[in-house]
C-alpha cells in the first residue's frame, strides 16, 4: 500500500496521529502488517509506510539495494510510467533493485495476487515472451482497486502530486485514452507489433440506478478506443 497526497492532521498530547479507517480498512496482515513507521524523507517531507513495506525497505537499505534518493527517483518514474506508458521510465524503475531482480519479483507478485497464467520477461513488457490473459490482467484490476489505488488515481488524471511535490518530468500527457472522461476511474494501455492494441479501462457506470464499477480488459484490438467505447455502450444500454 502507498500513500500519497498531502494531508493535515492533529498530533494528541501523546504525540500519537490518528489513521483514518479508510486506509487501515484496505490493509492486510500479510502484506503490509498491523503497525506503521512515520519518517521524515530527503526533502523533509513525513512518509508513512504500512509496517511490513517499511521493513522491506529497510532491508533493501541496508543491503546497498535502494538509496533514500533512489526512492524519490522512483516516485517521479511512476508519472512518465503510467500516463505515457515510457518503456524507459520502466527500464530505469527496474535498475533501482537490479533488472533481472526486478523481473523476478514481477512474476513473484503477479503469482501472489492470483496471476496464474502471467509470465514477464522485461520490466517494460515489450518483449514477445511476455504473456498473459484477459483473467489475469482482471485479476490485476481488482487487486490495484482494492491496494493500489493511487495507480488508477494517476492514469485517470486525478492524482497530479506525490509526497515529493509535482512530477520533475515537464509537458506530460496522458495517453490512457479516456482522460477527459469523467466516468474513467484509471487504466493502463499498450501497443506492441504481436500483441496490437491492449488496454485494461476501468468506468463508474450506473445500472438499474446503482453505481458500479465495470473493467474492460482489451487484447489485440485494432481500434481499442472504438472497442471500448461499443462495449461501454452495451453494458450502459442493456443493463438499465
Amino acid at each position: 500500500m502507498l500513500f500519497t497526497g498531502e494531508f493535515d492532521h492533529t498530533i494528541d498530547a501523546k504525540g500519537r496521529m490518528a489513521i483514518p479507517s479508510e486506509i487501515r480498512s484496505r490493509m492486510t496482515r500479510e502484506e503490509d502488517g498491523e503497525a506503521f513507521y512515520l519518517t521524515i524523507g530527503s526533502n523533509r517531507a513525513l512518509r508513512l509506510y504500512p509496517e511490513k513495506g517499511f521493513e522491506r525497505l529497510a532491508a533493501m537499505i541496508e543491503e546497498g539495494l535502494v538509496t533514500d534518493e533512489a526512492v524519490q527517483e522512483f516516485d517521479q518514474l511512476l508519472f512518465p510510467l503510467l500516463l505515457e506508458s515510457s518503456n524507459e521510465s520502466a527500464e530505469a524503475l527496474a535498475r533501482v533493485a537490479g533488472r533481472e531482480r526486478f523481473i523476478k519479483l514481477m512474476n513473484d507478485k503477479a503469482r501472489a495476487i492470483g496471476m496464474t497464467d502471467t509470465r514477464f520477461a522485461d520490466p517494460s513488457g515489450i518483449s514477445a515472451s511476455n504473456i498473459s490473459t484477459a483473467e489475469d490482467i482482471f485479476t490485476l484490476a481488482k487487486y490495484i482497486e482494492s491496494n493500489r489505488s493511487f495507480i488508477f488515481k494517476l492514469t485517470a488524471g486525478d492524482l497530479t502530486t506525490s509526497a515529493y511535490g509535482a512530477p520533475s518530468f515537464p509537458n506530460l500527457q496522458n495517453l490512457n485514452d479516456f482522460g477527459a472522461d469523467p466516468r474513467f476511474l484509471g487504466g493502463k494501455v499498450g501497443l506492441a507489433t504481436l500483441a496490437g492494441e491492449t488496454a485494461v479501462y476501468v468506468f463508474r457506470v450506473n445500472i438499474a440506478g446503482e453505481e458500479r464499477r465495470v473493467a474492460l480488459v482489451l487484447l489485440g484490438a485494432s481500434d481499442r478506443v472504438s472497442d471500448a467505447r461499443l462495449m461501454l455502450d452495451y453494458i450502459t444500454t442493456q443493463f438499465q
